[in-house]
């Protein structure tokens, strides 16, 4: 085991120190991407004040071929985390590097500063003996898109103390607002829409997705339009003020070579509770979640990656090439995150 590293690399060092590597880079390590640039520079050995050639190594090694990679994106109430996690093939907690950009450098560290990264969260999140809203859809990805629309109008249309309107929203007042460009989250249709790389739906495909939202009693259809339902409602005035964003995406390498991609998505909103929300072999989940679960949750992913693929890395190559796709996936349900 190798001291503590913390350093900083400049952008001419990281490819210096990608262009110098001769061996061959796994699928997952972030130095392919400039092995060629700055072929002619060097990197000294003691790129690190005081330090020996065994940082420099350990560097090496560690981003040379991980075998899974979290990427944690995280916007709080007062700071901003923005790390990307590299775990090697034996899963040591003790042998994690992060990336981090700070001050137009990269940070390095060696171990991953994971508890402090969750202690930080835990901070900011409010109190943990809140309860967790007793939420747990699953809609097909327009359908959910559509949820995320009405929870817009609703917004829109609020009074300024908070009132939320009894209106119904025509199609074409809705097809408006599947359209919006993104807006940081002041959008929650159009963030669900660039998280997930959509495209503007046909309007007889959002006609389909309306029945769907209507036949669950997520909202009311009449002449005039659609109304949202009461779940909806309760979750407009939530979302009118987000007290914390999280992104999760892991990369794990897998026993056929290929990598396998999961997200997670939480947002937290006025009074505390978190939805978390993933895309699940084309449905997309919603779990209400309080901090206490999301602090558990992002645990659990920060610390045991490889659980979220479950039977994907217990399969053998042979037989991952029709099966593999069809695995479901979904976190720990919230009774299991206390």
């Amino acid at each position: 085991m190798t001291d503590t590293i913390d350093t900083h690399i400049s952008a001419h060092q990281w490819n210096a120190l990608s262009a110098q590597l001769e061996n061959k880079l796994g699928a997952l390590s972030p130095l392919a991407s400039t092995k060629k640039h700055d072929g002619g520079a060097k990197l000294e050995r003691t790129f690190v004040p005081g330090s020996s050639s065994s940082v420099l190594s350990v560097i090496i090694n560690h981003l040379t071929d991980p075998q899974v990679v979290n990427g944690l994106s995280f916007i709080l109430r007062d700071c901003v985390i923005d790390l990307a996690v590299y775990y090697p093939a034996d899963g040591s907690l003790t042998s994690t590097l992060s990336l981090s950009e700070e001050y137009q450098t990269l940070r390095v560290q060696c171990p991953a500063p994971i508890d402090q990264v969750l202690e930080l969260l835990q901070s900011q999140l409010g109190e943990a003996n809140s309860e967790a809203s007793s939420i747990e859809l699953e809609l097909p990805v327009l359908a959910a898109w559509l949820y995320w629309t009405f929870i817009d109008l609703q917004h829109d249309a609020m009074t300024d103390d908070g009132v939320l309107p009894n209106i119904y929203f025509p199609l074409d007042v809705i097809m408006t607002v599947l359209g919006k460009p993104v807006e940081l989250l002041n959008n929650l249709s159009a963030y669900y829409r660039h998280a997930l790389d959509l495209d503007i739906p046909l309007k007889k495909d959002v006609q389909s997705a309306l029945r769907i939202l209507t036949s669950k009693g997520l909202i009311e259809s009449s002449e005039a339009g659609f109304k949202p339902g009461s779940l909806i409602c309760e979750q407009a005035l939530e979302f009118s003020e987000l007290g914390a964003h999280l992104i999760l995406k892991t990369n794990v390498l897998l026993p056929d070579g290929r990598i396998g991609t999961l997200r997670n998505f939480i947002l937290q909103g006025k009074a505390g509770n978190g939805l978390l929300w993933f895309n699940n072999l084309g449905k997309i989940n919603f779990i209400g979640l309080s901090p206490a679960q999301i602090i558990h949750l992002v645990e659990k992913i920060i610390k045991e990656p490889l659980h979220l693929f479950g039977k994907m890395l217990d399969r053998s190559p042979m037989s991952e090439n029709k099966t593999m796709q069809k695995v479901p996936r979904r976190p720990p349900p919230p009774e299991k995150l206390s």
